[in-house]
């Protein structure tokens, strides 16, 4: 037997399946006009309160929510509670530029940015479960990933779009490789015996003190053959006496490192 589901109407009685909507409202009649004009404003979620009405089959009740819908119950959501989702009326990005930098070897830090996207409907209300799109402009630039990360790829500007609907916000992103500024090289001065080697770190840094990437230019050129030997960085010492090497990379960087050898 089927469920009774109470709904609310202003006299006693109740609604039966095999009985028209019309008329007067009793145990051998059907639903006054007065219910009827309540049932056409009803919500599905409406349907279930009741104080001296039943619904005493499914049949009757699909039946009456055919007819709400039917007198312009539009919006109802259906036995589950969902709907479709409101409209987006805008999307602001945050933040709205950024500058990253390729080519340093704190890539994750310096050469990405997460965007965060904000929507909102007409009257301002901030919504979720909404789908964002990303794309960029420029992938050589700067390429995004589904949930916002962008990520520096090349010198350049791009610019960076979060849609959702036919409302979109925007990134400008500009990406920057730093030029050489300084060489580092450890240990700069170092002692050692003939026959002996030694390994140098050479170390590029930008403006800031950013470590630079690999991939860069760096010549070495040995000043004193004759005492010692310079190959990659590694250092041997060839005959007693003190020599220096030259390090030098883009942007005419210089710096020499002294190395004494002793027997």
């Amino acid at each position: 037997m089927g469920r009774f589901l109470p709904i609310q109407c202003e006299r006693g009685g109740r609604f039966d399946e095999d009985r028209p909507l019309g008329g007067t409202y009793d145990d051998t009649s059907v639903a006054p006009t007065s219910c009827l004009t309540r049932i056409t404003h009803m919500k599905a979620s409406d349907v279930s309160s009741c104080a001296n009405s039943r619904v005493t089959t499914p049949r009757a009740l699909a039946a009456l929510l055919v007819f709400a819908v039917a007198c312009g119950g539009s919006d109802m959501t259906g036995p589950g509670g969902g709907g479709t989702l409101a409209t987006v009326a805008s999307v602001s990005v945050s933040p709205t530029s950024a500058n990253l930098l390729v080519g340093v070897v704190d890539s994750t830090t310096l050469g990405k940015v997460v965007i965060t996207p904000t929507l909102k409907d007409a009257g301002g209300n901030v919504l979720s479960g909404q789908t964002v799109t990303w794309s960029s402009s420029a992938d050589s630039v700067a390429k995004v990933s589904s949930t916002g990360v962008v990520t520096a790829v090349g010198a350049g500007t791009a610019s960076i779009k979060a849609t959702s609907g036919s409302q979109s916000g925007q990134v400008s992103v500009t990406v920057t490789r730093p030029v050489v500024d300084t060489i580092t090289v450890s240990p700069l001065t170092s002692t050692i015996k003939v026959g002996a080697s030694e390994t140098l770190v050479v170390t590029l840094l930008d403006a800031q003190g950013h470590a630079l990437g690999s991939g860069r230019l760096i010549v070495e050129f040995n000043n004193s053959p004759s005492i010692i030997s310079a190959s990659g960085g590694t250092i041997t010492g060839v005959a007693p006496g003190t020599g220096t090497i030259t390090y030098k990379s883009e942007n005419n960087t210089v710096t020499i490192a002294t190395i004494t050898v002793t027997q």
